[in-house]
């Protein structure tokens, strides 16, 4: 039984190699397995070099990933906005429906005087309307 279980772990020319000092620790070290998890620390350790860097490769990808889509937010705001309608009278902070609504206002423009004013892809490139 001993011999066909050493097989499933060692080469025929390792377990050959062994000194009778190592022969004894391996089955000793044999007989301590009782789960999946105990033959992965005899075979190759449950922690290694392997783990550590694919642990760490994929914080780096999953830590830049979600620095760009949680600022998603941030960069879809939508700017206050001054629309000037038919008679030519201002309507402060009018939402961009009412800004875009060629029925209700002539025009609008942002509001750069405002403390919620944020620079970003809406005012850059004028998407108030898109």
């Amino acid at each position: 039984m001993i011999k066909g279980i050493k097989s499933l772990f060692l080469p025929a020319k390792l377990i050959e190699s062994l000194s009778d000092e190592e022969m004894a620790q391996f089955e000793k070290d044999l007989s301590k397995i009782e789960s999946f998890d105990d033959v992965i620390v005899l075979l190759g350790g449950s922690w290694g070099r392997f783990q550590k860097l694919t642990t760490l490769s994929l914080i780096i990808l999953f830590g830049m990933g979600g620095s760009f889509f949680n600022c998603m937010p941030f960069y879809s705001y939508y700017p206050p906005l001054i629309c000037i309608d038919h008679e030519g009278d201002e309507i402060h902070d009018c939402t961009p429906k009412i800004a875009c609504d060629k029925d209700i206002s002539t025009s609008y423009e942002i509001d750069w005087d405002n403390e919620f004013i944020l620079k970003n892809w809406m005012t850059e490139h004028d998407w108030v309307c898109e």
